[in-house]
């Protein structure tokens, strides 16, 4: 029965990708509506032609938690909760569909393309974002990583999103949040800045 829902959720979620990306590109490219405001965007300088580089951080993680002697357990268990991370952004996806970056090329709206790391309107919320939080919250909880990494990485990770305009703000914001909220509710992380 799992792996019936598993399979569901997939489908929900790579249906949901191409239905933002066939939307984003009937509304913004047709129609030709103008741009989203952005704080980073507007104050930060455009690397979007580096866009490759945001994908260097989660393989790293990806790489580094492998090699660990109960790597394939947490890779598992980052796994599991990511799905449930991407359902939400599924949904997410779909309900607000946001324009692309003026230089994103949409390379042709079929699944392959999802899976190598995304199209052009998926924005609400940070993909890249979710995986590497999840994966660092799941090193932090197996002691293969201290809390000054953790927020370190986070981050890093946030700051090339925005650089290579990869997402909005409120995307990277979002996925952190809905990440953390899936792996810990009962806040830790959180109350051990406050001292509780």
């Amino acid at each position: 029965m799992q792996i019936v829902w598993i399979f569901g959720l997939l489908a929900f979620i790579l249906t949901a990708q191409w239905f933002a990306e066939s939307c984003g590109q009937m509304h913004y490219e047709i129609d030709g509506l103008e741009h989203v405001y952005d704080v980073s965007h507007k104050y930060l300088p455009d690397l979007h032609e580096h866009e490759y580089i945001m994908n260097l951080i989660p393989l790293a993680l990806i790489v580094y938690t492998i090699t660990l002697p109960a790597g394939w357990s947490i890779l598992k268990t980052t796994a599991i909760m990511l799905l449930g991370v991407l359902a939400i952004r599924a949904l997410t996806i779909v309900a607000t569909i946001l324009p692309k970056h003026e230089k994103c090329e949409v390379k042709g709206n079929n699944f392959l393309n999802f899976l190598s790391g995304g199209g052009c309107y998926d924005k609400i919320f940070s993909g890249h974002t979710a995986v590497v939080t999840l994966l660092c919250l799941n090193l932090l909880a197996a002691n293969a990583l201290n809390t000054p990494l953790f927020w370190s990485i986070s981050a890093i990770n946030a700051i090339v999103i925005l650089l290579t305009r990869a997402h909005y703000t409120v995307d990277v914001v979002l996925g952190f949040i809905i990440s953390y909220l899936v792996f810990d509710g009962e806040y830790k992380l959180f109350q051990s800045l406050v001292g509780k």
